[in-house]
């Protein structure tokens, strides 16, 4: 039995919503955008990890074995990797700053002397 980060998301919902799961799993599916196989995985999985409990009502989620989880095991359950270069467009920290390899055109020129322009009234005045 392995954890996937779509469980921890479909017990949050049930947690957010302040319900359980009975017979149909195909409206919790629906809201998450998920198959109902999935979501029925999902609590297996959280039930078989001791972070949900099944009962004659249906599923509900363990909230102080779940809160334990989130606070202190999420990190090490599911760890932030760092991927490898890769093609495409870099974006957020991997991209260069807007300046660097850029061609300048005659807009960007026209605002560098309107800025100058300022810099010498401001320094004048």
């Amino acid at each position: 039995m392995t954890l996937k980060p779509q469980d921890v998301l479909v017990l949050l919902k049930l947690v957010a919503s302040g319900a359980q799961v009975r017979s149909s799993y195909h409206a919790l599916a629906r809201e998450l955008g998920m198959s109902s196989s999935e979501v029925h995985k999902a609590l297996k999985r959280c039930v078989d990890a001791h972070l949900a409990v099944k009962s004659e009502q249906g599923v509900r989620p363990l909230r102080p074995a779940l809160l334990e989880f989130i606070t202190h095991g999420i990190r090490y359950v599911f760890p932030a990797e760092r991927g490898g270069l890769t093609r495409g467009m870099p974006t957020a920290s991997a991209a260069p700053p807007a300046s660097v390899g850029a061609r300048r055109g005659p807009a960007t020129r026209r605002a560098d002397d309107v800025r100058q322009a300022c810099l010498r009234c401001a320094a004048g005045a």
